[in-house]
């Protein structure tokens, strides 16, 4: 049996293999659609957990993936949820406060909405997400009135990219186009030919504990007028002294995660390879350790001499 050590790119591929084994079928039922089989396996992650099958190695006395998985239903407390068996309410944190929110409350869904606002009065010639997961996001921009493509979605994981795929060739109207990307060696030449260019990550940077340093220079060199929206929880890194940044601090760095993407985008800002012209920390909670943070920035326009 092969073990895989353990990495953030490892526990996608698997993790994306295991929704893709859900998605499937359902993709196959009469009716189905991208956003419903989206809606649908996200209520089916409220009543059950994800468990990665783990093994020693005894070569090296580590720990890693085994490759097999399995849902784990969430525990219940009689007496303190809803009727569906969820709490009520669950704590997140909204810039340096604590606060409980509604269970139901879908905060995942902002990015869609955010990027399909700004597309109604901005239009560009592609939009590329990169780290696209399954493609919930660039669905969501379509599905909440954004233009029918094309859209580039691009994700490390085979399995995520598999998932995307079957999800877009349930709705022809929308033009989807599905790529490797890995964000330690990106690489765009496959937006050669596009003038305008919007580009999108949402929490997929967060888990790359050190971006390269020309980042950013390799981005905003992907076409001759670059947009890019960064959602992502990036809010310690400005270095508040409150209880949210200290917790996410400590999640972070527990966990190897990305220290640096606030120190890149000011270097390249500095530099003149970028233009930041948005910039706040932590403007809505996915979980209580980890707020979401937005960065956006264009790419300077040459004056003509």
């Amino acid at each position: 049996m092969a073990i895989v050590p353990v990495t953030g790119e490892a526990f996608y591929e698997i993790a994306w293999r295991a929704r893709l084994a859900l998605i499937e079928p359902w993709c196959a039922e009469p009716g189905a659609n991208p956003l419903r089989i989206i809606h649908r396996l996200e209520l089916h992650e409220l009543d059950n957990q994800l468990g990665l099958d783990m093994v020693l190695n005894t070569a090296t006395g580590e720990k890693g993936y085994s490759g097999a998985f399995r849902w784990y239903r969430r525990p219940t407390e009689p007496g303190g949820t809803l009727p569906t068996g969820v709490p009520p309410f669950l704590p997140v944190a909204v810039r340096d406060r604590e606060m409980m929110v509604p269970s139901y409350a879908d905060f995942g869904a902002i990015p869609g909405r955010w990027v399909a606002h700004h597309l109604q009065s901005n239009r560009y010639d592609a939009i590329a997400e990169l780290g696209s997961g399954l493609g919930r996001n660039l669905f969501s921009i379509y599905y909440n009135g954004g233009p029918p493509g094309p859209y580039f979605a691009c994700e490390y994981a085979d399995s995520g990219r598999k998932i995307t795929q079957m999800l877009a060739a349930l709705d022809p109207a929308i033009a989807m186009r599905v790529l490797p990307f890995d964000h330690k060696a990106p690489e765009l030449s496959f937006l050669a030919g596009f003038k305008r260019v919007l580009l999108l990550t949402v929490h997929s940077i967060e888990q790359i504990d050190r971006l390269p340093d020309t980042y950013f220079d390799t981005l905003a060199a992907a076409a001759p007028e670059v947009t890019a929206m960064h959602f992502e929880p990036f809010g310690f890194q400005l270095g508040r002294d409150n209880d949210v940044s200290r917790r996410q601090r400590d999640h972070f760095t527990g966990r190897g995660w990305n220290l640096d993407l606030l120190e890149k985008l000011r270097d390249a800002d500095k530099r003149g390879a970028i233009r930041l012209t948005f910039l706040s920390d932590n403007l809505w909670g996915n979980t209580l350790e980890n707020p979401t943070s937005v960065a956006i920035w264009e790419k300077p326009v040459k004056k003509r001499k």
